[in-house]
């Protein structure tokens, strides 16, 4: 496994400014902004800068990666626009990172 250092500060910063956005969309909730940086960032390094021996591995990884970054945007849009009570929001963002982390693992042990 290879991390690129480069594409990982473009995630880094590319997770900073759609947090931006979703706090500015939203109704300037810190938590939420935090919440969505937090699940872009677990998504967009995986998919932008982790690299493996194995190419069939690699690419398994990255495409399940770019789904769960792009359901978990369409997530926090939609979660900024509607009103959702702050425990939600934790409980339902938690549970999305942890899915998304026990399906990484799973499908990279099984170097699928």
């Amino acid at each position: 496994m290879k991390v690129n250092p480069f594409l990982s500060g473009i995630a880094i910063l590319m997770s900073a400014l759609l947090a931006f956005l979703i706090f500015k969309l939203g109704r300037e909730n810190y938590v939420v902004m935090f919440g969505a940086a937090l699940t872009f960032l677990v998504t967009l390094i995986p998919s932008l800068a982790v690299k493996f021996n194995s190419g069939r591995l690699s690419v398994n990884l990255r495409i399940l990666s770019f789904v769960f970054f792009f359901i978990g945007l369409i997530f926090q849009i939609v979660v900024a626009l509607l009103a959702l009570t702050l425990w939600l929001y934790i409980v339902l963002s938690g549970i999305y990172i942890l899915l998304f982390l026990l399906m990484y693992i799973n499908i990279k042990s099984k170097d699928i």
